[in-house]
């Protein structure tokens, strides 16, 4: 799913402030250089320091929402007592799963800073807590892009598909076929065996939740139905949604998912039209990936 595509692409995904960042963020680079021994590690900085802002428009960053869980799995925090020992150093290998993988795929999408509320809010100091939910509308608006980890309970469910769902998805079938058509270009078809749909997946239900580990509460996509992270949702620009059985891409214009990434879905039982296929294949260039996504 190209993040880049839909920054450059899509003129409603693209309204952010330049000049805006939150009170903190994690550096995912502090170390990259300095300590070698030491370069999976981060710490949080504060978003007013001049190494962040030394250019004309302020830096990316992404956010995380997530699942904090039951009290005796709540993720690790920043309080008054280490706040400067979290500005020092935080260990990459003491962050849970799910903040784990956020690090390693915001460092794979090239960006160097990350938001994550656990470890960005200083969670037993008041004042700090209500400055920060007065700016909590902009920190997922303007984020370049959120991860949502749809299908974990807590956070050590991880960014990532249920491990028993790993060899349901490879019974999946693909093929793709282009067929070429003279007066209007190739067409693009994908015929799949196992068709899940956007909603399907991100809703979740309970049937299926059987098959996983108890953890996810008796739901497939245990983040959906806590109310605070339909806010973060519904506020961020971009998600990319982690559901247990596969990804699922959001943004202002376009739903998508890692089985259809493409904007016509045709349904089997519906009557086969060559003509909205050459309408796609004659659209513009641009709109080769992302613009023809949808989940119907």
């Amino acid at each position: 799913m190209d993040i880049n595509n839909c920054q450059h692409n899509h003129t409603s995904c693209n309204n952010l402030t330049k000049d805006f960042l939150p009170t903190r963020l994690l550096d995912l680079e502090a170390f990259t250089k300095t300590s070698p021994r030491f370069e999976d590690d981060i710490k949080l900085v504060r978003s007013a320091s001049n190494h962040i802002k030394n250019g004309k428009f302020a830096p990316q960053y992404m956010t995380l929402s997530h699942c904090w869980g039951p009290p005796q799995k709540r993720p690790i925090t920043t309080t008054r007592a280490n706040l400067s020992a979290r500005m020092r150093r935080i260990s990459f290998a003491k962050l849970p799963r799910t903040f784990q993988d956020a690090v390693v795929l915001t460092r794979k999408l090239g960006q160097r800073y990350l938001w994550i509320d656990s470890l960005c809010i200083i969670q037993d100091d008041e004042n700090d807590w209500a400055q920060e939910a007065s700016m909590m509308t902009e920190v997922y608006a303007q984020s370049h892009c959120t991860f949502a980890a749809l299908s974990s309970a807590d956070s050590t469910g991880g960014l990532r598909m249920s491990d028993n769902m790993v060899s349901e998805w490879s019974k999946n079938i693909f093929i793709d076929i282009s067929v070429n058509d003279r007066n209007h270009g190739p067409v693009d078809v994908r015929f799949i065996s196992r068709l899940k749909k956007w909603e399907h997946d991100y809703n979740g239900d309970r049937a299926f939740s059987r098959i996983l580990v108890r953890e996810f509460c008796g739901h497939s996509s245990p983040l959906r139905y806590r109310a605070w992270a339909l806010q973060e949702k519904e506020l961020s620009t971009r998600v990319i949604h982690f559901g247990s059985r596969q990804l699922l891409w959001e943004c202002c214009e376009l739903k998508a998912t890692a089985q259809l990434p493409w904007h016509h879905v045709m349904d089997p039982s519906e009557e086969y039209d060559l003509t909205q296929e050459r309408e796609l294949a004659n659209s513009p260039p641009q709109s080769s990936l992302f613009q023809r996504m949808s989940a119907k």
